[in-house]
């Protein structure tokens, strides 16, 4: 029955799941499928940066579970990433029943322990229940036990600023033996931290979302304000990158984390910025001699001279070994010369003898030309020109 439905049964039940969404601020699935890698990018810009980030440098989400939950952790701490996605069905009121897929941003186990955090622009009616719908389906998939099922420790990350950001995203539960469960979830106010707090705390994680704090000054700067704002913003990226340029020194960050994170932040400012494109290039002129310093660009000028140096090391040592190739292929030649040569003369040696042999014995030269077909398989002409040649000769 499935496989025959008509076009309008189709168009019937993505109109259901449009009405049924309990989160209107979700891309709907029809959507998603359909849009391009670099807008995906782009609507998923700052979840990408935090997976990317935990990817690359698993150590970096241990101080943001200090921060949140107060457990601590070694760096070399063992972390392992879970899948997020889940695939859940809801019936309609109408009495469809329809799919839908859920998606969690980030979620990690370490040890025994369950970590799930969302990334949020802003305040949102429905966070506490798409959080609990989360949580439900990472409890059943990761954190049930015999009579038992044990929550994730979650957090919203609410990356802009408002007034009317709670301190928790909260619902209560109510079941059916008459008990009520208040299910409370943490926030996190990312540009409620100073930039003092987040080296205080080594939250370099959260350092590309720092510049989320100017997006409402971006759309409406102008004339003296926007003067203003590159001035501000250009102080601020500055004062980020010195941060991270002191937790590389102090080994809080490695070379490659320090640049990563760096990257990722201009990357932020980049799509900030996406619609003020000479205030984008006005701001990364600025920042130029705080992104490299003097020694900075010694460092990447003897690194390149470095690199030349080996390059040409390897393209001499390849250029040895194909001479050393074109010797031995040389050498090759003239030893498989030698060796047909030697083959040719015993092959000749034994025609000549062949034929001797059948003369000696009273055959004609027609027999001998029919032995040097059945022996040396020499065509009719081959064996008819060798018999010409040494039937006479003794």
């Amino acid at each position: 029955m499935g496989k025959n439905r008509t076009r309008d049964e189709k168009q019937t039940d993505e109109k259901l799941l449009e009405e049924e969404s309990m989160f209107p601020d979700q891309l709907p699935e029809e959507v998603l499928r359909e849009l391009t890698p670099d807008i995906r990018r782009q609507y998923f810009l700052w979840d990408e940066i935090l997976k990317r980030e935990v990817e690359l440098y698993p150590w970096l989400i241990l101080p943001l579970i200090e921060e949140n939950f107060h457990k601590k952790y070694r760096k070399n701490t063992r972390l392992q990433l879970l899948s997020t996605e889940y695939t859940v069905s809801r019936i309609h009121k109408k009495g469809v029943k329809l799919l839908h897929s859920i998606r969690a941003d980030l979620l990690l186990r370490i040890g025994m322990d369950l970590y799930h955090f969302e990334c949020q622009m802003k305040a949102d009616k429905t966070m506490a229940l798409r959080m609990l719908e989360y949580d439900t389906h990472v409890a059943l998939v990761h954190g049930a036990g015999k009579n038992r099922l044990t929550f994730p420790k979650s957090v919203v990350l609410y990356l802009s600023h408002s007034k009317n950001m709670p301190d928790y995203e909260q619902c209560t539960l109510h079941f059916q033996d008459g008990s009520s469960h208040l299910y409370q979830v943490p926030v996190m106010k990312v540009q409620s931290y100073s930039l003092h707090r987040i080296a205080e705390k080594h939250l370099n994680i959260l350092i590309p979302f720092l510049p989320i704090r100017f997006m409402r000054r971006i759309r409406t700067g102008k004339g003296k304000s926007r003067k203003r704002l590159k001035e501000d913003l250009t102080e601020f990226l500055a004062e980020c990158i010195m941060i991270l340029n002191h937790e590389k020194e102090s080994g809080v960050l490695t070379e490659n984390a320090q640049n990563d994170i760096a990257e990722f932040l201009y990357k932020a400012c980049e799509h900030l910025l996406a619609d003020e494109p000479e205030l984008l290039g006005e701001v990364f002129e600025a920042m130029e001699p705080a992104i490299k310093l003097n020694r900075e660009i010694i460092k990447e000028l003897q690194d390149d001279k470095k690199e030349l140096q080996n390059e040409k090391k390897e393209l001499q040592n390849e250029k040895k070994e194909l001479w050393h190739d074109k010797e031995q292929l040389q050498q090759d030649k003239i030893q498989l010369s030698r060796q047909l040569q030697i083959k040719d003369k015993k092959l000749e040696k034994g025609i000549v003898n062949l034929i001797q042999r059948i003369k000696n014995e009273g055959k004609t030269p027609a027999d001998a030309e029919c032995a040097l077909e059945d022996v040396f398989s020499l065509d009719k002409k081959e064996a008819k020109d060798k018999v010409m040649l040494y039937w006479e000769k003794k």
